[in-house]
């Protein structure tokens, strides 16, 4: 009994230390808990849902005048960026090394650590928002 008993101790310290070995997602704007502002507006369109997790979706920011969230994708790996581009556009894109662009604004998700692009405006931790072509 006694070394059954310390066989499951040595089994669950060995799990958890592998638990706290194992990286975040690499995305610190997704590992932070849900607040209210991580709703987003009921002017999204429902199929743009339709390639993410709705539990992982994260306010990332906002920038000359555009709204940011991004979110885990599912099922395919990588990660959502949805932006507002006005009161009536949205543009959502998913995968991995994604850059997203729509009317008057380009941005790309980096994950934690990577360098920001020259001339990119980072909002939040994972979006940076990329110059114009115009500038």
């Amino acid at each position: 009994m006694m070394r059954s008993l310390r066989a499951i101790v040595v089994a669950v310290a060995v799990i958890g230390a592998l638990a706290a070995c194992t990286p975040g997602s690499g995305y610190s704007d997704l590992d932070r808990p849900a607040t209210s502002a991580d709703v987003p507006p009921d002017d999204i369109p429902a199929h743009a849902f339709d390639n993410l997790d709705a539990d992982s979706i994260r306010y990332v920011g906002s920038h000359e005048g555009h709204t940011f969230y991004l979110a885990q994708a599912e099922p395919l790996p990588g990660v959502c960026l949805a932006i507002d581009l006005d009161t009536e556009s949205w543009v959502v894109g998913c995968g991995t090394g994604l850059t997203v662009g729509g009317i008057g604004v380009t941005a790309t998700v980096i994950r934690d650590g990577d360098a920001v692009p020259e001339g990119g405006t980072l909002v939040g931790n994972n979006v940076v928002v990329l110059p114009s072509s115009g500038s």
